[in-house]
């Protein structure tokens, strides 16, 4: 019976013990927390934008591509305009083909020149006879460098709006 006394005493002793530890960092809890959240959020945002650089790097990589090989124009631009739309919310699906993913940025607003689909096929499929001309390549670099610079950084921007959406749901309302 002393036993259980002396043991039901010393867990009683940490309890109190815990409750003033926790009674002395409660207050510094939601600073940590935040501040924990806050680099959380930074690092995310920085990854965001990092990978949006990157994008913008082999978007650029691709251009300079086309305009030093012609020949093979029309795949560097294929991937350039892939590489640019696929964060933007315009990405490929995998069961439309060229014709199709071309046909409906032309009707999204999209405007590529007429000889691209065709001649990205022929180089795609080994046809070296179908090239891109020069002013449908020049173009459609200049449409993928414009798509680019209308807005820099999707990423960042999607993971920005989505930070700021979780942010409104949990701060309390004023009414």
């Amino acid at each position: 019976m002393r036993l259980a006394r002396a043991a039901w005493d010393a867990l009683r002793n940490v309890q109190h013990a815990l409750a003033d530890v926790a009674r002395h960092a409660l207050p510094w809890l939601p600073w940590w927390l935040a501040g924990a959240v806050l680099l959380w959020a930074c690092v995310k945002l920085a990854r965001q934008a990092f990978a949006d650089l990157r994008e913008r790097a082999a978007v650029r990589r691709l251009l300079d591509a086309a305009r030093r090989e012609p020949a093979h124009a029309a795949l560097a631009l294929a991937r350039a305009l892939e590489t640019a739309l696929a964060p933007r919310g315009r990405a490929r699906a995998p069961q439309h083909t060229w014709r199709e993913y071309c046909a409906a940025l032309g009707a999204g607003g999209i405007a590529l020149p007429a000889e691209f689909a065709p001649a990205f096929e022929a180089a795609r499929y080994g046809d070296a006879s179908v090239a891109l001309p020069e002013p449908a390549r020049d173009a459609l670099a200049h449409t993928v460098a414009a798509i680019v610079a209308a807005q820099r950084f999707p990423r960042l921007a999607a993971a920005w709006r989505s930070g700021l959406a979780v942010a409104a749901a949990w701060l309390p309302r004023r009414r």
